[in-house]
């Protein structure tokens, strides 16, 4: 039976719970504000998130400088094929400079097993959308 929106609800990847795709994944409710990793990092704020992980907003501790921080869902990180692919990221997107590419800062895990790319932060929707006009 349709919902009037046009999807069923579903087994979402991300949480394991039943919801439909278009609505907000419990997974992605930004628990990891207030977490420092690896005594560096503050995270600061959920950007935003999908089916494979999520990407906050944080800051260095020591010198103050935002940066973005992509997780990749924990139960990703433990297939090892997706865990490759997300490193090969890391080293790829590590190795270029380029205007249109977030630079890769550094690379970490958590206990949890939940890998993480620290990333060059270019902003929100809406500082992004004000440089572009």
């Amino acid at each position: 039976m349709s919902d009037g929106i046009g999807k069923d609800p579903a087994i979402c990847s991300s949480c394991g719970g039943n919801h439909r795709p278009a609505d907000p994944c419990p997974a992605g409710s930004g628990t990891r504000v207030g977490t420092v990793l690896e005594g560096k990092y503050e995270v600061v704020r959920l950007l935003g998130h999908g089916g494979m992980g999520e990407v906050y907003e944080a800051r260095h501790t020591r010198i103050g400088r935002r940066v973005a921080v992509k997780f990749l869902h924990v139960q990703y990180a433990n297939r090892a094929e997706v865990a490759r692919r997300f490193e090969n990221e890391a080293r790829a997107a590590g190795g270029l400079e380029h205007e249109n590419i977030a630079a890769v800062y550094d690379v970490g895990a958590l206990p949890d097993g939940s890998q993480y790319l620290v990333m060059e932060f270019l902003g929100d929707h809406a500082e992004i959308q004000n440089r572009v006009a």
